[in-house]
């Protein structure tokens, strides 16, 4: 079995790029920060509109949202066949037009490669789906 496991090591390291191609997902966040603003507030006064203006950009799969104590962000994923720099160019349309309370800087947008994170090697995604079935059971 240990021999198995470290031939599956040494095969994935020595694979070529078609086997493991490097792909852009389309993942872009929204941040913005509202000095001292309840989380309540951040997500009345900056969240929400900010959600009604992406709502507009065609193939998102998913939107979360986050409100803190003077923050708060929204995480979009769109359709793997959208190109990133397309999707990132249409949030920073959308959000350009926006008014913003006064004191609040306008928000920070960024694309998000989650093969970039270290809690998404493969290793660790199987252990964490593990880990969540285990909850489950």
């Amino acid at each position: 079995m240990f021999a198995l496991i470290v031939f599956g090591a040494i095969c994935m390291n020595r694979m070529g790029i078609s086997q493991l191609p490097d792909v852009d997902f389309p993942i872009v966040s929204v941040s913005v920060d509202y000095e001292g603003a309840a989380p309540e507030i951040v997500e009345a006064e900056l969240l929400d509109p900010i959600e009604e203006r992406l709502l507009a950009i065609e193939g998102i799969k998913e939107m979360r949202s986050s409100a803190r104590q003077g923050s708060g962000s929204v995480t979009l994923e769109f359709d793997i066949n959208r190109n990133v720099d397309v999707v990132l160019q249409e949030v920073q349309t959308a959000l350009s037009r926006m008014r913003w309370p006064p004191g609040v800087d306008p928000a920070t947008i960024r694309k998000q490669n989650p093969r970039g994170r270290p809690d998404h090697h493969p290793f660790s995604l199987w252990r964490s789906r593990t880990a969540r079935h285990d909850q489950l059971d």
